[in-house]
């Protein structure tokens, strides 16, 4: 008696005391389909039956019969998004009718998957092993994409390759919180809190893996990376810059997820403060960056404008110009335009006088930052100016760091007071006044302006020659009230210039003028008391060549001659204003000019009654 039972390809047969094996494989068809297919034990007389019949050999039993029965179905497939790139799947470990289940196959893609041909094609994922029927599994898919819906399917296997049911679940990513650089602190001291970077949260999402980066002279440097942490819009990241381990009392705000875990001197109750390894920040040439893996999200240069930066630095600022994350110009190239780069990065220079490069000085010292005006990015210098530091809060009220225009619109040299307008507004923080400036002289230094923010239209009122001790106003216009301060115009910004030095000459022909904190002369005007004989000044006349050859004051020559001089026609005196009849008093008559606007000449000039602040 032979019995045969066919197994796919494979053939066992039961020949008298003998079992001769053929080759066993699986017939590659899954799941519960495959009870269809594989053939049944079949007797040597073509019975198609399960047993063998009696006259087999009694070892042809032994042979068992094919495991056809798939496992379980998983029924409680869940997903939850862990942040922008992972998602989190569990489910119940399903049974086998052997016990535990030998295996899963995991699979996900951006659309439903509900088919055999659908699964197959999806992007395969690593699945845990199996664990007992009824023990919860997990499994973290990584490597996604935000804010995007994801399909997620998956089936277990036994040991006979049995695949039970699809079970699927979909599932949408966390949206990558971006953020912007709102505040850097390079140059502070202990006493200030340390050196920080401060961001802000443009959207709300899942902030993990953000870095925070340094690049100078050196290598760029980590200065901190993000932890599992899901920001709103608007919260503010302060990363101080004073190394690890941090202040007595210091928490990684990132990972306990709570504004308030640090109590350490200088954490903000408002804001994440994260501490970094590095102790201190670069003073000049340096580039802060937020990476995303290798995108920019955000990329702020600063320097003090020396007259050389590092190739380092160099490469930082045309890395950032190359991926649109800061706007030059023309690409930074070490050696080639160190200077024309400098002046185009924020101004981080600690001087009250122009640096190696020239331009505005930067007024940055310790305890103030270089602020973002709110969450404007224009990639440029023009998103930052210099305040006092607020970190881990609101930034300070936004003033223009340069860009301010002053007019010269009203003067009477016998009270010494000097009205000026500001054309367009901003910080007149280093505007200097003088009389009588000329080439290669500045002149005499009658004023200089205070840190005041000014709005376009706004009137200062300098006071030369104030006694000492007279103050001078910064925060608002009625900070010293006229009702303390006799004289002070409450609708005006006024200025005290106590100097002996500070003063106009009634009789004197001369020049008043305006310089910019970059030293470049931006607004002049000429007078001269018409009806005495001058005392004429050698300063007179070069000055005024000097305005005319500027173009702050016209004609240009006297008669299509120049320079002019006191013989030209109309000689140098007769081109000045004249303000004659002006009054001893502040109430008295003032010499005004028609508009701040109107052209810089004599006849935009007349006597008449005062309105100084008005």
């Amino acid at each position: 008696m032979v019995a045969t039972r066919a197994f796919g390809t494979g053939l066992v047969t039961a020949l008298g005391l003998g079992i001769i094996v053929g080759a066993c494989t699986d017939d590659g068809f899954d799941g519960p389909s495959d009870a269809g297919t594989d053939a049944p034990f079949i007797d040597a007389g073509g019975n198609d039956n399960d047993e063998p019949d009696a006259g087999d050999h009694p070892d042809a039993g032994d042979v068992s019969p094919p495991d056809t029965t798939p496992p379980d179905r998983v029924t409680d497939l869940a997903a939850s998004a862990v942040s922008h790139a992972s998602v989190n799947l569990t489910w119940t470990a399903p049974a086998d009718d052997a016990g535990m289940v030998a295996g899963y196959e995991l699979r996900y893609a951006r659309t439903p998957i509900s088919t055999l041909a659908e699964f197959t094609a999806a992007t395969s994922a690593t699945a845990p092993g199996p664990l007992a029927p009824g023990s919860e599994q997990t499994a973290t898919v990584t490597g996604l994409t935000p804010d995007t819906e994801y399909h997620f399917a998956i089936r277990a296997r036994d040991a006979a390759g049995n695949f039970g049911e699809l079970s699927s679940v979909a599932v949408t990513t966390k949206v990558r919180a971006t953020f912007l650089i709102s505040e850097i602190a390079p140059v502070n001291t202990a006493g200030e809190g340390g050196d920080f970077v401060e961001l802000v949260a443009t959207t709300a999402g899942a902030a993990e893996g953000i870095e925070i980066r340094h690049s100078s002279t050196g290598a760029s440097a980590l200065l901190h990376k993000l932890a599992a942490l899901d920001v709103a819009a608007g919260d503010r990241i302060v990363v101080h810059v004073v190394g690890l381990p941090g202040p007595t009392g210091f928490a990684q705000e990132d990972v306990t997820r709570d504004k308030a875990s640090s109590s350490a001197e200088f954490a903000s109750p408002e804001a994440y403060d994260v501490y970094s390894s590095v102790s201190g920040l670069l003073g000049t040439n340096s580039l802060i960056s937020v990476m995303d893996g290798a995108a920019y999200q955000d990329a702020v240069p600063y320097s003090s404008r020396g007259a050389d930066a590092s190739a380092a630095a160099m490469t930082a600022f045309a890395n950032a110009h190359a991926a649109g994350a800061w706007t030059f110009s023309t690409a930074p190239v070490d050696g080639a335009n160190d200077c024309p780069t400098l002046l185009e990065v924020v101004n981080a220079s600690g001087s009250s006088s122009p640096s190696g490069c020239g331009g505005y000085p930067g007024y940055l010292l310790a305890g103030s930052s270089l602020q973002r005006n709110g969450i404007v990015d224009t990639n440029s210098r023009a998103d930052f100016f210099v305040a006092a530091q607020t970190r881990g809060t609101e930034n300070a009220p936004f003033c223009a760091p340069e860009g301010a225009t002053l007019a010269i619109t009203e003067v009477n040299p016998r009270p010494g007071l000097v009205e000026l307008t500001a054309t367009q507004g901003g910080s007149l923080r280093g505007f200097t006044v003088r009389r009588d400036p000329r080439e290669g002289n500045n002149g005499t230094l009658l004023s200089t302006l205070t840190a005041i923010c000014a709005a376009t239209g706004d009137k200062i009122v300098l006071h030369l020659g104030a006694a000492a001790g007279t103050p001078s106003e910064t925060s608002a216009k009625d900070e010293h009230p006229v009702a303390m301060n006799a004289g002070f115009y409450d609708n005006a910004w006024d200025v005290a210039s106590t100097a002996a030095s500070s003063s106009l000459p009634p009789t004197t022909s001369l020049v008043i003028a305006v310089r910019d904190p970059a030293g470049a002369y931006v607004e002049a005007a000429a007078f001269s008391n018409m009806t005495a004989v001058p005392t004429e000044t050698s300063a007179y006349l070069p000055s005024l060549t000097l305005i005319q050859n500027l173009g702050l004051w016209l004609p240009a020559d006297c008669g299509g001659v120049a320079p002019c001089t006191n013989t030209t026609t109309p000689t140098a005196r007769d081109i000045a204003a004249s303000w004659n009849g002006v009054g001893a008093l502040a109430t008295d008559n003032s010499c005004s000019r028609a508009s701040a606007t109107s052209a810089r000449e004599a006849a935009s000039w007349s006597v008449g009654a005062q309105s100084f602040g008005e």
